[in-house]
This record gives C-alpha cells, structure tokens and sequence, in this order.
C-alpha cells in the first residue's frame, strides 16, 4: 500500500512538473514572440524611414539629365496592358529610340485629345517611338474609362514616383526621353506625329519643340506679327504655320479685329463666307474645280496618318490678322478678308474662292409652328437622349443645329420657316431617325423635307480662270 502509494504521489509529482514545464514553455515562447515581434516592428521602422527620406528627398529631373538607373527599373503599377501585366518598368521602353511620359487625368479632356493624337504616331513608328500615359489615379477610376474608350494600350496608375521626378502644374504635360537622357517637357501642342519623326530623324530638340517659345493662346490686343517675333506690323498680316501658337479662330465685331490661326485654307475660306453660307454647313457647300495636285492644299484628307496630317499642317497652315478701325459691321471685316484671302490665294497658291449656286440636295424645315408650340417665355434648356428630344423657349435655327450635329452627312439643313421666335418642342424619338422626327414634328405645324433645292455655295478655282 505504501509502495502503491509512494507510487501514486510520484506520479502526481510527475503529473504536476509536466504541468509547471509546460506553463513555463508557453510563457516563455510568449516572451519570445513578443520580442521578434519588436524587433521585427523596429527593424521595419528603421526601414521604412530611409524610404520616407527618399521620396522626400527626391530631386526632379531637368531637361538634359540622365535617367537614372534605379528609375528604368522602378516598378509602376499597370492597367489595360495588352499582356495583361499588372506591373511594368521602364527599362521595358529603354530600347526605344523615343519614350514620351504623358501625364493625364479621367476628367482632363484635352489629356484625352493628346493620348489618342500620340497613341496614333506609335503605330506610325512601330518598335522606335513608346508613349506611357501616367496617372495618379487608381485602377477602380482608370479602367473603366480605358474600356469605354476603346483603349488597348497599357496605363499606368497610382503613380507619385513619377509625378515626384517630373513635377507639373498642369496637365497634359509631356516629358520627352531620348538615348537614356530627358531631352524635353512641353504641354500635349507639340505632341505631334511630325516632330517624333524629326526627332527620330535626328534633330536637335530645340530646334523642333520650340522650348524657348512655348506654345500659347494668342493676344487679341496685339497683332500677330509682334507676337510671333516678327519686325513688321500691319492692319492686315497673314503668315504660314506659327508653330508658337494654338489654333484659334475669332471674330471680334466690337474690337473691329480678326484672330484666324492655323487654319487649313478651307476653313480660312469657310470662315470668310459667314453671313452667306449657313453656318455649320460650309464644309458641305465648298466646292473644288481645282487640279487634284492643287486641290490638296485646301485640307488634309481624311485618310493621313497623324504624321502626314502634322506635316500637311505645317505646310499649308494659315494664320490671318486684321484690324479694320473703319468697320461699321461684322460685314465689313469678312469682306475685306475675303479679298485678302483671294489676292493671298492667288498668288501663293494659283486660285481663288468666289460665290457661286447649284442644285443641292437639302433637308428644309418649312411651316408656321401651331400655337401649343410657341414658348411663352421662361427659362430655356435642352435634352437630348438615345429616345427623346426636348428643348424650352429655344430658336429653330437651334433645333436645326442639333439636327445637324446629330446627323453628320453631306446634306446640308436650312429653315425655311417664317417664324423667328421661340418654340418649345418634344419629340419622343432620337434626332438620328429623321423618317420619325419628321412625322413628330407634323403635329407642331413643322414639316422638314428633303429636296433639291438652288443654294448659294463657294466654288474655288484656278486663277487661270478667272
């Protein structure tokens, strides 16, 4: 019994010693973990300040720097990529002749413009020009409006590296890479299929990107020759393409002054004839009898690529200024520039643009609107949907505008009506489906037709023929 019970005692002995070793074991591998925990929290810590610090301390690149290389192999965050990568370098672009960051943003619509115009040249310089669209937007933002738009080329986001190097005001802003250096940061105007090639051909970048002369709006209280550098100044300039200043194109009735820059000759042309051809139609009502060879010159056809179109532009662009202190009306000035143009026209380009009528096929909105018809006042709006169309207290020469927009064809619209005030009008079908937009409008007293009807026109010829 005693030995059975010494037994016993040994064995609760035994039983409670497990039980204290295990005790401490817990506890001490509780001690353990707490302190790597620690030391791991500290070791990141540590880490993560040199991190801060460097972003902090991050020194923008200027043009004529040289892209570091911890940089070309900086991971960037990727939507979109035609390989479906979810992240990407830039050393996967070192390869190429020419790499343009273009920084943009969803809401930006002139971003928008600039990706599409770029995105075109790099098909036209396949495996020697890269455009990289950068964000700081995320992928939720990003790739949606990438798939609404038909996009198919890698973008990345979230970025603030980048945007860090190359600091920005506005967007769109480019930055120009070439053999490992920056050798440019413009905004989108000189993103154009004609400068990568000179690049590309060899040019030096400041004799192509303009980057003394940056791109701007032009003043309209000066004339166009003192803005552009020039020593003369006149009532009445017309220069080539003026590479220095955006596309413009106004007419300043009080100020008695007309600002047309880089425009095609055709638009020249059109623009002179306002007040005589309808406006929004004059595209559709200028008609050529020149030699194919000289008719080129007019407008860059449709079928260029974006660096052929470039080049057309700076060929044949024109830009016009006039001050007219004598004009009594609108009227004046457009016909002092139409005989600028022409005499301009006939002696650089061998033609010349007159007015002219032929038999055009037309859709003409005819009828007196019915009473229920006639906006008595209040405010005025528009709606325009895939199904129904509305406008408040608007003109017909309005509705006929969306009628326009909405259907872009050769045929030109011309209100007939005799009613000059406001209407108000619904028709519950797209403005596209002119068969039922006709048959809606019947119950307003409106009728729109299509026939054939003597409508002035411009008709440029050679001067020869004059």
């Amino acid at each position: 019994m005693k030995q059975k019970l010494r037994v016993g005692e040994r064995h609760a002995l035994s039983k409670h010693k497990r039980k204290q070793t295990t005790i401490r074991y817990f506890s001490l591998l509780a001690v353990l973990t707490s302190m790597c925990l620690y030391a791991v929290k500290q070791v990141s810590a540590q880490a993560a300040e040199p991190v801060a610090t460097a972003v902090a301390d991050i020194k923008p690149l200027q043009i004529g720097d040289t892209i570091p290389e911890w940089l070309w192999h900086h991971p960037m965050q990727v939507v979109n990529h035609p390989a479906h990568k979810s992240t990407i370098t830039l050393s996967e672009y070192q390869n190429r002749k020419l790499v343009i960051l273009d920084f943009w943003s969803t809401w930006c619509s002139s971003c928008i413009v600039s990706i599409n115009k770029l995105q075109s040249a790099v098909g036209d310089f396949p495996g020697s020009f890269a455009l990289l669209p950068i964000t700081k937007q995320g992928k939720d933002v990003v790739i949606p409006f990438a798939k609404k738009r038909n996009w198919s080329f890698a973008l990345p986001v979230a970025d603030t590296l980048l945007h860090n190097m190359f600091p920005h005001r506005g967007i769109p802003h480019l930055v120009w890479l070439k053999n490992n250096r920056v050798i440019a940061v413009t905004n989108s105007t000189y993103g154009t299929a004609a400068n990568i090639k000179r690049l590309l051909d060899g040019e030096v970048p400041e004799a192509v990107l303009y980057m003394n002369r940056p791109v701007k709006a032009v003043d309209v209280s000066k004339g166009l020759a003192d803005q552009a550098g020039h020593n003369h100044s006149e009532h009445m300039e017309i220069f080539g393409y003026l590479p220095q200043f955006e596309k413009t194109s106004r007419v300043m009735a009080k100020e008695k002054k007309v600002y047309m820059v880089n425009l095609s000759p055709k638009e020249l042309i059109a623009k002179a004839y306002t007040g005589i051809i309808p406006p929004g139609d004059s595209d559709k009502l200028i008609f050529s009898e020149l030699p194919d060879s000289t008719d080129a010159r007019l407008h860059p056809d449709p079928e260029m690529t974006a660096y052929q179109r470039d080049q057309w532009k700076e060929k044949y662009s024109i830009s016009y200024h006039l001050c007219l202190p004598n004009a009594t009306s609108r009227a004046d000035l457009f016909d002092r520039m139409r005989d600028d143009l022409n005499r301009y026209f006939e002696t650089n380009g061998g033609f010349y643009a007159s007015i002219g009528s032929k038999e055009i096929t037309t859709w003409v909105l005819s009828g007196t609107p019915q009473a229920h018809a006639i906006a008595k006042g209040g405010p005025d709006s528009t709606s325009i949907t895939n199904s129904h169309y509305v406008i408040r207290n608007q003109s017909l020469d309005q509705f006929l505008y969306h009628l326009k927009t909405a259907n872009a064809s050769s045929i030109p619209f011309k209100n007939n009506s005799k009613y000059d005030g406001n209407v108000n009008i619904t028709l519950n079908t797209p403005l596209k489906d002119l068969p039922a937009v006709q048959r809606e409008l019947k119950p307003y007293g409106l009728v729109l037709t299509r026939k054939s009807i003597k409508t002035p026109v411009i008709i440029v010829k050679p001067t020869t023929k004059k």
